[in-house]
Protein backbone atom coordinates (compact mmCIF):
# COMPACT_ATOMS: atom_id res chain seq x y z
CA UNK A 1 0.00 0.00 0.00
CA UNK A 2 1.37 3.56 -0.69
CA UNK A 3 0.17 6.52 1.28
CA UNK A 4 0.43 10.15 1.32
CA UNK A 5 0.48 11.85 4.45
CA UNK A 6 1.09 16.12 5.25
CA UNK A 7 1.29 18.14 8.22
CA UNK A 8 -2.33 18.64 8.52
CA UNK A 9 -3.36 16.30 5.64
CA UNK A 10 -5.35 12.74 6.20
CA UNK A 11 -3.84 9.78 4.66
CA UNK A 12 -5.10 8.56 1.80
CA UNK A 13 -4.13 4.86 0.91
CA UNK A 14 -4.36 3.10 -2.91
CA UNK A 15 -5.53 -0.11 -2.64
CA UNK A 16 -7.28 -2.44 -5.69
CA UNK A 17 -10.91 -0.97 -6.06
CA UNK A 18 -10.33 1.95 -4.10
CA UNK A 19 -11.51 5.44 -5.72
CA UNK A 20 -10.83 8.85 -4.00
CA UNK A 21 -11.12 12.31 -5.93
CA UNK A 22 -11.09 15.94 -4.71
CA UNK A 23 -14.98 17.28 -3.84
CA UNK A 24 -16.32 20.29 -2.58
CA UNK A 25 -18.79 22.84 -2.86
CA UNK A 26 -17.98 26.54 -3.16
CA UNK A 27 -20.64 29.29 -1.21
CA UNK A 28 -20.60 33.05 -2.80
CA UNK A 29 -22.27 34.76 -0.12
CA UNK A 30 -21.91 38.20 -1.66
CA UNK A 31 -19.82 39.23 1.22
CA UNK A 32 -17.11 36.25 1.00
CA UNK A 33 -16.64 32.96 -0.81
CA UNK A 34 -16.02 29.95 1.79
CA UNK A 35 -15.82 26.04 1.10
CA UNK A 36 -18.63 24.01 1.95
CA UNK A 37 -19.02 21.77 4.62
CA UNK A 38 -21.33 18.45 4.43
CA UNK A 39 -23.95 20.04 6.29
CA UNK A 40 -23.92 23.86 6.05
CA UNK A 41 -26.51 27.15 6.93
CA UNK A 42 -27.28 29.05 3.93
CA UNK A 43 -29.39 32.31 3.08
CA UNK A 44 -31.59 32.66 -0.11
CA UNK A 45 -29.37 34.41 -2.53
CA UNK A 46 -26.49 32.94 -1.93
CA UNK A 47 -24.53 30.89 -4.68
CA UNK A 48 -23.07 27.15 -4.97
CA UNK A 49 -20.91 25.60 -7.30
CA UNK A 50 -19.63 22.28 -6.81
CA UNK A 51 -16.04 20.98 -7.90
CA UNK A 52 -15.17 17.36 -8.22
CA UNK A 53 -11.60 16.40 -9.81
CA UNK A 54 -10.96 12.13 -9.79
CA UNK A 55 -8.36 10.87 -9.16
CA UNK A 56 -8.99 7.98 -11.36
CA UNK A 57 -10.88 7.21 -14.57
CA UNK A 58 -14.66 7.00 -13.25
CA UNK A 59 -18.41 8.18 -13.60
CA UNK A 60 -19.32 11.19 -12.49
CA UNK A 61 -23.14 11.74 -11.23
CA UNK A 62 -24.32 14.96 -9.72
CA UNK A 63 -28.05 15.19 -8.03
CA UNK A 64 -29.78 17.74 -6.70
CA UNK A 65 -33.06 17.68 -4.42
CA UNK A 66 -34.93 19.46 -2.10
CA UNK A 67 -36.90 16.56 -0.31
CA UNK A 68 -39.40 17.30 -2.63
CA UNK A 69 -38.41 17.33 -6.51
CA UNK A 70 -35.00 15.30 -7.76
CA UNK A 71 -32.99 16.26 -10.40
CA UNK A 72 -29.96 14.58 -12.03
CA UNK A 73 -27.85 17.88 -12.51
CA UNK A 74 -25.32 15.94 -14.35
CA UNK A 75 -23.54 12.71 -15.97
CA UNK A 76 -19.72 12.89 -16.77
CA UNK A 77 -19.06 9.52 -18.33
CA UNK A 78 -15.72 7.96 -17.92
CA UNK A 79 -13.86 11.19 -16.79
CA UNK A 80 -10.29 11.01 -17.39
CA UNK A 81 -8.12 11.18 -14.21
CA UNK A 82 -7.36 14.76 -12.63
CA UNK A 83 -10.20 15.82 -15.23
CA UNK A 84 -12.55 18.53 -13.15
CA UNK A 85 -15.90 18.70 -13.37
CA UNK A 86 -17.49 22.26 -11.91
CA UNK A 87 -21.19 22.56 -12.52
CA UNK A 88 -22.60 24.62 -13.42
CA UNK A 89 -19.27 25.96 -14.92
CA UNK A 90 -16.45 28.31 -14.09
CA UNK A 91 -18.14 31.44 -13.94
CA UNK A 92 -21.55 30.43 -13.09
CA UNK A 93 -23.31 29.53 -9.79
CA UNK A 94 -26.44 28.06 -8.51
CA UNK A 95 -28.37 30.69 -6.82
CA UNK A 96 -30.73 29.28 -3.94
CA UNK A 97 -34.49 30.81 -4.16
CA UNK A 98 -34.91 29.73 -0.41
CA UNK A 99 -38.38 28.45 -1.55
CA UNK A 100 -37.30 25.04 0.32
CA UNK A 101 -36.27 24.38 4.40
CA UNK A 102 -33.24 22.17 2.55
CA UNK A 103 -30.80 21.75 -0.28
CA UNK A 104 -29.10 18.84 -0.99
CA UNK A 105 -26.86 17.76 -3.01
CA UNK A 106 -25.14 14.19 -3.80
CA UNK A 107 -22.03 13.86 -5.83
CA UNK A 108 -21.49 10.23 -6.88
CA UNK A 109 -18.24 9.00 -8.67
CA UNK A 110 -18.14 4.97 -9.68
CA UNK A 111 -15.25 3.29 -11.68
CA UNK A 112 -18.79 1.63 -13.47
CA UNK A 113 -21.11 2.78 -15.07
CA UNK A 114 -24.51 3.30 -12.70
CA UNK A 115 -27.31 1.48 -15.02
CA UNK A 116 -29.97 1.96 -11.74
CA UNK A 117 -29.01 6.09 -11.74
CA UNK A 118 -29.90 6.16 -15.91
CA UNK A 119 -33.07 4.12 -15.15
CA UNK A 120 -34.03 5.46 -12.16
CA UNK A 121 -33.83 9.11 -14.06
CA UNK A 122 -35.43 7.90 -17.18
CA UNK A 123 -39.20 6.92 -15.00
CA UNK A 124 -40.51 9.28 -12.86
CA UNK A 125 -38.24 10.11 -9.87
CA UNK A 126 -39.42 10.16 -6.87
CA UNK A 127 -37.64 11.33 -3.49
CA UNK A 128 -38.59 8.44 -1.73
CA UNK A 129 -37.18 5.92 -4.58
CA UNK A 130 -33.83 8.44 -4.85
CA UNK A 131 -33.64 8.35 -0.89
CA UNK A 132 -33.51 4.50 -1.18
CA UNK A 133 -30.64 4.33 -4.06
CA UNK A 134 -28.72 6.92 -2.23
CA UNK A 135 -28.84 4.97 0.94
CA UNK A 136 -27.70 2.00 -0.73
CA UNK A 137 -24.81 3.79 -2.87
CA UNK A 138 -23.71 5.30 0.54
CA UNK A 139 -23.32 1.78 2.03
CA UNK A 140 -22.12 0.22 -1.43
CA UNK A 141 -19.02 2.93 -1.43
CA UNK A 142 -18.25 2.46 3.00
CA UNK A 143 -14.89 1.11 3.25
CA UNK A 144 -14.18 -1.59 5.84
CA UNK A 145 -11.71 -0.29 8.17
CA UNK A 146 -11.80 -3.14 10.46
CA UNK A 147 -9.83 -5.30 7.95
CA UNK A 148 -6.43 -6.78 9.04
CA UNK A 149 -3.54 -5.68 7.09
CA UNK A 150 -1.37 -8.24 5.20
CA UNK A 151 1.62 -6.85 6.39
CA UNK A 152 2.46 -3.63 8.38
CA UNK A 153 2.82 -0.62 6.12
CA UNK A 154 4.76 2.17 7.43
CA UNK A 155 3.49 5.20 6.42
CA UNK A 156 5.78 9.07 6.75
CA UNK A 157 6.34 11.88 4.80
CA UNK A 158 5.81 15.47 4.35
CA UNK A 159 4.12 17.18 1.52
CA UNK A 160 5.19 20.11 -0.16
CA UNK A 161 3.01 20.49 -3.48
CA UNK A 162 1.12 18.11 -4.78
CA UNK A 163 2.25 16.82 -8.75
CA UNK A 164 -0.25 16.92 -11.57
CA UNK A 165 -2.51 19.34 -10.13
CA UNK A 166 -3.93 22.68 -11.39
CA UNK A 167 -1.21 24.96 -9.76
CA UNK A 168 -3.19 28.00 -10.61
CA UNK A 169 -6.63 26.68 -8.85
CA UNK A 170 -6.01 27.06 -5.51
CA UNK A 171 -9.39 25.99 -4.45
CA UNK A 172 -9.30 22.71 -6.63
CA UNK A 173 -5.72 21.90 -4.54
CA UNK A 174 -7.25 23.18 -0.85
CA UNK A 175 -10.58 20.53 -1.57
CA UNK A 176 -10.37 17.59 0.76
CA UNK A 177 -10.07 13.74 -0.90
CA UNK A 178 -12.44 11.66 0.00
CA UNK A 179 -12.26 7.77 -1.13
CA UNK A 180 -14.88 4.96 -1.23
CA UNK A 181 -14.60 1.00 -2.39
CA UNK A 182 -15.18 0.86 -5.82
CA UNK A 183 -18.06 4.03 -5.42
CA UNK A 184 -17.90 7.49 -3.89
CA UNK A 185 -20.71 9.34 -2.40
CA UNK A 186 -20.04 12.63 -0.75
CA UNK A 187 -23.55 14.15 0.35
CA UNK A 188 -23.82 18.21 1.00
CA UNK A 189 -27.20 19.19 3.03
CA UNK A 190 -28.06 22.84 3.16
CA UNK A 191 -30.34 23.98 5.58
CA UNK A 192 -32.09 27.60 4.00
CA UNK A 193 -32.31 30.10 7.06
CA UNK A 194 -35.18 32.68 5.80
Amino acid sequence: MAALLGVGAVAVFSQPGMLSARIGVLIDSGEQLIRARGQERIKPGDRLRIYVQPEEACHVYIVHTDHKTVTLLGTFEETSPSAQVVLPGLSEFYEVDGESPTETFTIICSTVKLNDISALFNSKVTYKSWAAMEEKLLKQGKIDLSQNPDKPSPIAGNVRELTGSNKDDSLIRGLPIYSGNAILVKRYEFDIKK
